[in-house]
């Protein structure tokens, strides 16, 4: 079966304890958002905004068998849609920002999880993951409490920021010193004031909680 996934990227490190950093981009845009980030034994996924069976082929073309955590950024369903799906079937943990967790459990949006696999990350805490050090970073975006991402270990860092209405200060600190920066930017501003879209989506996309 054909998946649209990027070409995986390996950053070699000279590290003897992570001996390489692995980046690809599973699928990206309205339709679904899904990154595979690697460290050595340690890989993790950034969103799951596409089915449990293209992200399952995806990581089995990749030679991938198991996930250590899902990072979510926000409850848009072009990021959440096979978060829950993927994590029972590989019997991972997921995390999220206090204000992300209270909508999936308003919404159910997630299905069932057992208690283990909810996990909180507070902005601007690191979280230690086994010598990977995660650490969620406010932006600004039109969902209950959105972040970015950085993963580091061994002087390498992956620095992930999508969905951004606008480049704050925050943002520019956390993607300083990154080998890989992952953006989004998803419309072009003539385009958009006289495309089809009516005036209050027009003013959602362009806005500073909107999209780049």
């Amino acid at each position: 079966m054909w998946v649209n996934y990027a070409p995986l990227v390996r950053i070699y490190s000279v590290s003897k304890t992570v001996s390489n950093m692995e980046f690809c981009t599973i699928a990206s845009g309205s339709s679904g958002n899904c990154s595979y980030i690697g460290f050595g034994e340690h890989q993790f996924l950034l969103d799951a905004g596409i089915s449990g069976k293209r992200i399952e082929n995806a990581l089995f073309q990749m030679n991938v068998r198991g996930i250590s955590g899902i990072f979510l950024t926000h409850e848009h369903r072009d990021h959440i849609t096979g978060a829950g799906i993927i994590a029972r079937r590989l019997k991972t943990k997921i995390y999220a920002t206090p204000m992300t967790w209270r909508f999936f459990a308003m919404e159910k949006s997630l299905g069932a999880l057992d208690a283990w696999q909810i996990n909180v990350i507070e902005p601007g805490k690191p979280m230690d993951m086994g010598g990977v050090t995660v650490t969620a970073f406010d932006i600004s975006h039109d969902a209950a409490q959105p972040v970015g991402y950085t993963f580091e270990s061994a002087g390498k860092k992956i620095a992930c920021a999508t969905d951004l209405g606008c480049v704050t200060d925050t943002v520019k600190i956390h993607l300083k010193n990154s080998q890989v920066i992952l953006l989004e930017s998803n419309h072009d501003p003539d385009m958009l004031k006289n495309g089809p879209y009516n005036y209050r989506i027009k003013k959602r996309v362009a806005g500073e909680k909107g999209n780049l």
